[in-house]
């Protein structure tokens, strides 16, 4: 009997994966649309093993999957992608969660509560995926997990936040004593796993007493200081996987909490 050869096992593996990635993104609705309540077991480390491995949607645009849930004292965010370009925006400038406890779907409104992580900064960010593309495939991928896990331990230091009364500083640190806590890590297949709790007191009576409340997930762009929009780098202008890297990209959806059954 014939040896399969090695490079074809491989292949044929990384084929499986694929139909079964797609298989169980198209199962998924856009938008989450059920009310989850959170595991017992949660931990905020961006490992996201108490999650059993499924989410509640999967965003076309971003290529992500993700789930929101809360139990009675927080509300959570995870999310996975393990599409490049998808790693490369949150990796580099972050992702937002809005919350707005009156329903609206509007980035400005004033009853808006915020909390982006990791703060963009593209120079000390960007060295977390400085080898990421094709010659990923010819490096051992637990090396290069734990190379980017060590990079994300030494860079993610600082939380935006905005809209907590509570909270007067535009930036916290990873470390503090708000409850608000934040995680992400590489896992070893190479996805990005991010996760956020936001205690639920700083979210307004009408969201803890039952309310349905809006949401936003925002994939943060290239963004200068001064906000203007990152300058596209190629010669002839912007390329569509550059637009796409370059701008925010956010969806809106609508949950409300759930309520642990006995």
């Amino acid at each position: 009997m014939k040896r399969l050869n090695c490079s074809k096992i491989q292949l044929a593996l990384f084929v499986l994966m694929f139909l079964a990635f797609n298989a169980n993104a198209q199962k998924l609705p856009k938008v989450q649309t059920a009310s989850v309540y959170a595991p017992g077991n949660i931990k905020i480390d961006g490992r996201a093993t108490e999650w059993g491995g499924t989410y509640q949607a999967y965003n076309h645009i971003d290529h992500l999957f993700y789930s929101m849930a809360n139990d009675d004292k927080n509300i959570y965010l995870v999310v996975s992608s393990s599409d490049q370009l998808s790693i490369s925006k949150m990796v580099r400038w972050g992702i937002a969660l809005t919350i707005n406890g009156t329903g609206k779907r509007k980035s400005k409104d004033p009853n808006n509560v915020v909390v982006s992580f990791p703060v963009a900064d593209e120079k000390r960010n960007l060295g977390i995926i400085h080898s990421m593309g094709e010659k990923d495939i010819l490096v051992n991928k637990t090396t290069m997990m734990n190379s980017r896990n060590a990079k994300i331990a030494n860079v993610y230091k600082l939380i935006e936040v905005s809209g907590i009364k509570e909270i007067s500083e535009p930036t916290i640190s990873i470390y503090n004593t708000t409850g608000i806590k934040t995680g992400s890590l590489f896992d070893n297949k190479l996805a990005y796993v991010y996760e956020l709790a936001i205690p639920l007191k700083y979210l307004g009576t009408s969201i803890n007493n039952g309310a349905r409340f809006s949401y936003n997930i925002k994939l943060n762009g290239g963004i200068l200081k001064n906000g203007a929009a990152m300058p596209m780098r190629v010669d002839g202008g912007p390329t569509p996987t550059q637009d796409y890297l370059f701008s925010p990209t956010d969806f809106w959806g609508e949950y409300t909490l759930a309520r642990q059954t006995h």
